[in-house]
């Protein structure tokens, strides 16, 4: 029981970090950069930022398993997606 929990958890928290990290930090860190700068802000990509951001991903997964225990897909996607 716990297997079938905890793997899928860990798993999709793994696949929010990465797709954010390579969507924020390859594909359009350039657009953060310019929007922190022009509100005379620094982008905050220190590592302990990354860390953050992990933990809400695993987080978020966690959310999600919930919800899909309690919810339709469609009701979960909703959700998730609002969230």
């Amino acid at each position: 029981m716990l297997k079938s929990t905890i793997v899928p958890v860990v798993s999709a928290g793994i696949w929010f970090s990465v797709s954010e990290f390579f969507r924020n930090e390859v594909l359009i860190k350039g657009l953060w950069v310019d929007h922190y700068a022009s509100l005379g802000l620094v982008f905050p990509g220190e590592p302990i930022n990354g860390l953050v951001w992990g933990l809400w991903s695993m987080a978020f997964a966690a959310c999600i398993h919930v919800m899909l225990t309690r919810f339709s897909f469609w009701e979960t996607l909703a959700l998730a997606w609002t969230v």
